[in-house]
């Protein structure tokens, strides 16, 4: 921003209409004009920015990774950097095109039983699902080439994530945890509000099935 802080000044002072237009309609006319048209403008200013810093040179502008804002990848370009997306979608295919009930099970449900095999398979199965759901844009110039600018892919994890699969035993192994956790809550929270101990739930032993369920 060097040699352009006063004129970005200059600039923000010719908003004051629409802050002022935004203060009179409790926000909505930010909402729907005011902030969409100065986000317009921000971008358009930041390509002029840009411009004047690339043609006079200014040290660090070689760091920049918006190169392709600006320019479009030619096809060559994309197939050697995303060369391993057909592959991939080919597996994925594979992967979502297996028969069977407890196939069927897996991927409505997220749920199977005695299925090792079948659930390590869905687990990569949505890892590629998601990791192609960026790739593959990106790969035919509909988005931004990440890969081109030295952006490594995100890694998808299921740890802890509601889309990883899980078997009969793991689920039943969740209830009983978080109907143990809901039960613990309850009596403690009863202890220290009212300075007794009330037994929670309605059913033998500690746990109550509600958090369980959820």
């Amino acid at each position: 921003m060097e040699g352009h802080k006063g004129e970005l000044f200059r600039l923000r002072l010719t908003f004051w209409p629409y802050y002022l237009a935004a203060v009179l309609t409790l926000g909505l006319s930010d909402v729907f004009f005011g902030a969409p048209y100065r986000q317009c403008i921000y971008a358009l200013y930041y390509r002029f920015v840009r411009e004047d810093a690339m043609r006079r040179t200014v040290p660090g502008i070689e760091k920049l990774t918006d190169r392709y804002l600006f320019e479009r990848p030619d096809a060559e370009t994309l197939a050697e950097a995303y060369g391993s997306v057909p592959e991939k979608v080919s597996r994925l295919k594979v992967l979502g095109s297996k028969k069977g009930f407890k196939s069927v099970l897996l991927r409505t449900f997220g749920i199977t039983w005695r299925n090792p095999e079948g659930l390590a398979d869905e687990k990569e199965r949505i890892c590629l699902r998601e990791e192609l759901r960026t790739a593959v844009p990106e790969s035919e110039g509909k988005a931004y080439p990440d890969l081109l600018v030295g952006r490594k892919p995100k890694k998808e994890s299921l740890w802890l994530s509601a889309l990883s699969p899980v078997s009969v035993t793991e689920l039943i192994a969740l209830f009983l945890i978080f109907a143990l956790i809901g039960w613990l809550w309850e009596t403690v929270y009863q202890f220290l509000m009212f300075g007794n101990y009330v037994k929670r739930g309605m059913l033998y032993g500690p746990w109550i099935p509600i958090y369980g369920v959820g």
